[in-house]
C-alpha cells in the first residue's frame, strides 16, 4: 500500500497541479491581456491577485483539510461517511461562497484606496471587483467539488474542469477585448472580468455533474440516516479552520507588501506585479504536489500508518524543494525575454528580473511551509501551524521587509529579501514540527472520535447501539 501511493503522487499532482494553478491563473491571465491595453490596467488588476488569493487560497486550504477528514473515513473502510462529508463540504463551500460574494461587491471602490493604488489605478480594481464580486461564488464551488473528487482519487476531472475553464478564458478575452459591438458599452477591465466568470460558470458545471453522477450520492440510503452530520462538522471544522488561519494570514502579508511597494512608485509597482505572476508558477507547482501529499498522508492516518505518513511528508519535502529550485531557477534564466513579452520598460524589466532571483530563495521556504504545513493541518496539529505562522509573519516578515525595504532604502527588491526571510523562519519551524512527531497523538484523537461514529453501511442494529450510547 506504501509504495503504491507513493508512486501515484505525481498521478494526483499532475492534476492538483491544473486545478490549483486555475484558481489564480484566470487573473494573471486578465494581468496579461490588460498589459496589452495599459500598464496601469494591469498593474491594478495584477495588484489584486494577492486580494483575491487571500479568499481563493484560504479557502482552497480550508477545503481541502476538510476534506482530509473525508479521506480519512474512506480509507478506514466507511464509505457511507466519506459521502456524509462531501455533502457538509459542499454546503459550506456555497455558504462561505455566498459571504464573501457579497463582501466583495460591496468593498469593490475601497479595495484600490487600501492597497495605496493612484485614483486612475483604484477605478480599474473598482471596476473589476464590481462584476466579479458578486460571483466569487462560483470559484469556492468548484474548490469544494475540486476536493472531493481529488480525494476520492479522481482528480482528472477538476483537471479537465481547469483545462477547460482557463482556455475559455483565453478565448472570451481575446473575443471580448477585441469587440466594438455587444461589448461596446463596457472597458477592457470589465471585459477581461466578465470572460473570467463565464469561463468559471463552465468549469463548475463540470465538476458538479460529475460528482453527482457517483454512485454514493445516487444511494438514497445516507437520507435516512442524518445523525452523524453534526459530529462530521464538527471534525472537519476542527481540522479545517484552524488551517485557514496561515493561508489567510500569508495572503495579508502579501497585501502588506503591496502597500509597501506603491509607496516606490508605479515601476516597481509594476515589475512587482509581473515577477510575482510569474513566480506563481512555482508556487503552483509547488502546491500541487503539497496537495497530493496531503492526500496520500490523509490516506496514511485514516489507515493507522502514522509512521508511514511521516515518512512520505519527509520524502515530498525534498522532493518539492528540488522541482521548485528548479522551476525558479529556468524561470530566472529566462527572466528577460518573458518580462519583455509584458513591457518594453527597461526598469520594469531589470526589476522584475532581480525579484525572480530573489524568489529562488523565496522557494526554500515555501516548499517547507507547503508540505509540512499541509500534514499537520491534517492531524489538527494545525493550531500550532496557525499560531506559530501568524506570530512569524507579522513579528519577523513585516519587520523585515520594512528594514529591508524602507530602512536600507533597498525598494522593492528589499521588500522581496525580507519575504524570504519570513518564509525561510516559518518553513524551519513546520519541519521541525513535523520531525518531532507530536502530531501523532493528536491524530490517534482525531481518529478515536471517528471509529465511534455510526456508519450507514454497517447493520441496523449496530448502528441503534451507537446512538443508545448517544454517539
Amino acid at each position: 500500500m506504501k509504495s503504491k501511493k507513493q508512486l501515484n503522487i505525481f498521478a494526483l499532482a499532475i492534476p492538483l497541479f491544473f486545478e490549483t494553478a486555475v484558481n489564480l491563473v484566470l487573473y494573471i491571465t486578465d494581468t496579461f491581456f490588460l498589459s496589452q491595453v495599459s500598464d496601469i490596467a494591469a498593474g491594478a488588476v495584477g495588484a489584486l491577485v494577492p486580494v483575491l488569493g487571500l479568499v481563493v487560497f484560504g479557502y482552497q486550504a480550508f477545503a481541502q483539510s476538510a476534506s482530509s477528514v473525508a479521506a480519512q473515513f474512506l480509507s478506514a473502510g466507511s464509505n457511507a461517511l466519506a459521502t456524509r462529508s462531501c455533502y457538509v463540504l459542499i454546503f459550506m463551500s456555497a455558504t462561505a461562497g455566498l459571504v464573501f460574494s457579497v463582501l466583495f461587491y460591496l468593498l469593490a471602490d475601497f479595495v484600490g484606496p487600501a492597497l495605496g493604488l493612484s485614483d486612475i489605478a483604484s477605478g480599474h480594481t473598482s471596476n473589476y471587483l464590481l462584476l466579479l464580486g458578486p460571483f466569487l461564488f462560483i470559484q469556492f464551488l468548484r474548490i469544494g467539488y475540486g476536493a472531493i473528487l481529488s480525494f476520492r482519487g479522481l482528480p482528472a476531472w477538476p483537471m479537465t474542469a481547469s483545462f477547460m475553464t482557463a482556455g475559455l478564458n483565453v478565448v472570451l478575452n481575446a473575443l471580448f477585448l477585441s469587440d466594438s459591438g455587444f461589448l461596446a458599452s463596457f472597458n477592457g477591465v470589465e471585459k477581461v472580468a466578465i470572460a473570467t466568470i463565464l469561463a468559471q460558470m463552465l468549469g463548475l458545471l463540470v465538476v458538479v455533474v460529475k460528482v453527482h453522477s457517483l454512485a454514493a450520492f445516487r444511494d438514497k440510503s445516507l437520507q435516512r440516516n442524518k445523525q452523524p452530520t453534526h459530529e462530521i462538522a464538527r471534525s472537519m471544522l476542527a481540522v479545517a479552520m484552524p488551517s485557514t488561519v496561515e493561508p489567510v494570514s500569508t495572503e495579508f502579508l502579501f497585501i502588506a507588501q503591496i502597500v509597501i511597494i506603491a509607496t516606490f512608485g508605479d515601476a516597481a509597482l509594476v515589475a512587482h506585479t509581473y515577477a510575482f505572476n510569474i513566480s506563481l508558477l512555482v508556487v503552483v507547482i509547488s502546491t500541487s504536489l503539497a496537495l497530493a501529499t496531503q492526500i496520500i498522508v490523509s490516506h496514511a492516518i485514516g489507515s493507522k500508518n502514522f509512521n508511514e505518513a511521516y515518512s512520505v511528508a519527509i520524502s515530498y519535502f525534498k522532493l518539492v524543494l528540488i522541482i521548485g529550485f528548479l522551476a525558479g531557477l529556468s524561470l530566472w534564466y529566462f527572466a528577460e525575454p518573458i518580462v519583455s513579452v509584458l513591457t518594453t520598460d527597461r526598469e520594469v524589466i531589470e526589476i522584475a528580473s532581480t525579484l525572480l532571483l530573489i524568489s529562488l530563495v523565496v522557494q526554500i521556504g515555501v516548499a517547507a511551509n507547503l508540505v509540512c504545513g499541509m500534514a499537520l493541518r491534517t492531524t489538527t496539529d494545525s493550531r500550532y501551524s496557525a499560531v506559530m505562522g501568524f506570530l512569524v509573519m507579522w513579528l519577523v516578515g513585516l519587520p523585515a521587509m520594512l528594514f529591508c525595504g524602507l530602512v536600507l532604502q533597498a525598494g522593492v527588491v528589499g521588500v522581496w529579501v525580507g519575504k524570504s526571510v519570513d518564509e525561510g523562519v516559518r518553513g524551519y519551524l513546520h519541519v521541525r514540527r513535523w520531525s518531532k512527531k507530536i502530531w501523532v497523538e493528536k491524530a490517534e484523537r482525531l481518529q478515536s472520535r471517528h471509529d465511534v461514529l455510526p456508519d450507514t453501511t454497517k447493520p441496523v442494529e449496530q448502528v441503534e447501539l451507537c446512538k443508545t450510547k448517544g454517539i
